[in-house]
């Protein structure tokens, strides 16, 4: 995934748009993230560090999820 951009947030498409070579399960997976990630910042329960810092592990899943669907054995 070098080079690609990957876009959080409420106003976001869905991770299955954004990588449509992202297996289903993991890119519904990864917008219920996107969800509970935008809530807890918007609700305050996550500060904007905090929030980012859930972005970047949220990014990291994905990319190994993209990796593995890439070479699956």
């Amino acid at each position: 995934m070098p080079g690609a951009i990957i876009s959080f947030g409420w106003g976001a498409p869905s991770f299955a748009e954004q990588l449509p070579q992202l297996p289903a399960l993991d890119a519904e997976a990864a917008d219920a993230d996107n969800k509970a990630i935008t809530r807890l910042s918007v609700r305050g329960i996550l500060t904007e560090g905090e929030r980012d810092k859930a972005i970047r592990r949220a990014t990291r899943r994905i990319e190994e999820a993209l990796r593995k669907a890439a070479d699956p054995a």
